[in-house]
This record gives C-alpha cells, structure tokens and sequence, in this order.
C-alpha cells in the first residue's frame, strides 16, 4: 500500500460518504478534493465522521494575554500537554484532536 501522502493516480471513482451531507464550506471542499484525488485511501487514511466538542475548545497561544505583534512569550503554552493528557484519558470510544 502507498502512503497516503505520496502522489498516485486517483482509481477513476468517486466515491460517496452519506456522512458528508452536514459539513460546513470548509469539510464540504476538503471533501470534494478526497473523494476525487484520493479516493483510494478511503477508510484508510482519511474518512467522514460528526460528532460533538464535549467542554471547551483549547488553543495555543491562548486568545487573551497575547497581543499578536510579536511571538508569544516563553512557557506561554506549558499547560497544554496536560490539559491534553486530561481530556484524553476520559476518552471513553474515540479522540478526535484537530491541529492546524
């Protein structure tokens, strides 16, 4: 099997995921590329799926205390591998983490 990053040749099928009918514009044209480009590796390396945030969104550098005309201070994201270690382990089926 190729590694879903590799260039390869699309296997000429577009391929139909029902859990594609709620994504905003942003899922629904990650999706159109997929399901045409890369639609071997379905199940494999990518897939639909919904669910919920469950308490709050987390980020790095956090929104407050940081003015954006520079890089953050030192030690300003310290908390986030345990925040992160916290969430994880209550994870009781699956553990979505989105990353940009």
């Amino acid at each position: 099997m190729s590694l879903c990053w590799e260039e390869s040749e699309s296997s000429g099928d577009e391929i139909e995921d029902d859990d594609a009918d709620h994504l905003s514009y942003v899922g629904e044209a990650a999706y159109e590329l997929l399901r045409k480009k890369h639609n071997r590796y379905w199940h494999d390396c990518w897939n639909v799926t919904s669910g919920s945030v469950v308490g709050e969104l987390h980020q790095t550098p956090r929104s407050y205390g940081w003015n954006r005309k520079g890089d953050p201070m030192d030690g300003h994201d310290d908390w986030f591998p345990a925040k992160m270690c916290e969430i994880m382990s209550r994870t009781q089926y699956w553990c979505d983490v989105c990353s940009l």
